[in-house]
């Protein structure tokens, strides 16, 4: 990286990680000696969603996290574990390598990963992703989760 003052090469001096997905670096001038503090984070997706009524707008990771804290309202998953939560869904959406990907699509991934994380959040998301109507409905799905093994790391 180039200095911000001379524009000359610069060198890392310490490199620490500020989360799961952050790398702070602190950065000296090779010239003259001006030090700076630099954070780099992954890259937001760049990926078109295309949501159930046809229309197609950008993914929004506010979107994806406000549901997703909805879900996980009052469940023992900490602040890390619901970032790594965030970067795993978003990694498994890139590795589709597609410019556009159905909400419905988006849905399937993040339903499994909440099956592994935590089965009431789960069935909280599950509930509105797919529209349960009635108790019964709700009672067939708890014994399927009751069945089905995690799929997801």
């Amino acid at each position: 990286m180039k200095c911000l003052r001379c524009g000359s090469e610069t060198q890392v001096l310490e490199t620490r990680d500020q989360g799961l997905y952050i790398v702070r670096r602190r950065r000296e001038c090779l010239k003259c000696k001006y030090r700076f503090t630099t954070y780099e984070k992954v890259a937001p997706l760049k990926i078109m969603v295309e949501k159930r009524n046809g229309q197609k707008e950008r993914f929004s990771q506010s979107k994806l996290e406000r549901g997703l804290r909805k879900a996980l309202t009052k469940r023992p998953v900490s602040e890390e574990e619901f970032q790594d939560l965030i970067e795993k869904i978003k990694d498994e959406i890139k590795q589709k390598n597609e410019k556009v990907i159905s909400s419905r699509e988006i849905g399937k991934i993040i339903i499994e990963h909440l099956r592994c994380l935590d089965q009431i959040a789960y069935l909280r998301f599950a509930s509105v992703y797919r529209g349960f109507g009635s108790l019964k409905t709700f009672e067939k799905e708890i014994k399927k989760l009751k069945q089905q093994k995690c799929q997801r790391n």
